[in-house]
Parts: structure tokens; sequence; C-alpha cells
């Protein structure tokens, strides 16, 4: 019997591995994203702030909107960095999106 095992990703800028494939979206500051390796659910949403370029892809500023920080590990309290490869769309795993003043999600 043949042996499954997961599909994995890896996103040839940065070398990280992936659960899906690697997000090519460069999101705008304020969008709502999921992280690679979080559990699809609305509570884990983080939000976009600003994405610099680096040598090995782009690094963009997230923080989570839903959880108490005292809730959260000292290392991914308020603002912290995440490749953008990992930062995927929330519809894909048809997570609800708030929006603000009625506006689409960017």
């Amino acid at each position: 019997m043949a042996e499954t095992r997961p599909q994995w990703y890896h996103c040839r800028e940065c070398g990280t591995s992936l659960n899906y494939e690697p997000n090519t979206v460069k999101w705008s500051p304020g969008s709502l994203v999921i992280h690679d390796k979080d559990a699809k659910k609305e509570r884990l949403l983080l939000e976009v702030g600003t994405t610099a370029k680096v040598a090995d892809g782009h690094i963009v500023r997230v923080k989570y909107i839903s959880i108490p920080e005292d809730e959260l590990p000292p290392e991914v309290r308020g603002w912290f960095r995440n490749p953008l490869c990992v930062l995927h769309d929330p519809k894909r795993f048809n997570i609800e999106v708030p929006t603000e003043k009625g506006e689409p999600h960017p």
C-alpha cells in the first residue's frame, strides 16, 4: 500500500515551508489576512500594516485583531513581522471578513 503524506509547498523567495501555495498578493495596509499555519478561523485574522522589500522577499507587519494581547505569546503581541508568502486571503478558506463602513475587503 502506497504511503500518503500531506502536500507541502515551498516559497522560492524566502525558503519558507507552507501548507498552501505561497501568497503573491501585495496586501494594502488595513487588509485582513490569515496565516498559512494558523487554524482557519475568523478569530485568527491578522491586520496588515506596512510591507518592506528585503533581499529574500517581502516582510509584512501584522497584528491579530480579535485576540486580547495577554492571551498571545510575547513574540506575537502587537505588531510583528511575517513573510508575505504566508499571509493568505481569508475568503479562500470561507472565512467571513468583517468590513468597515460597508466597504469590501481589499
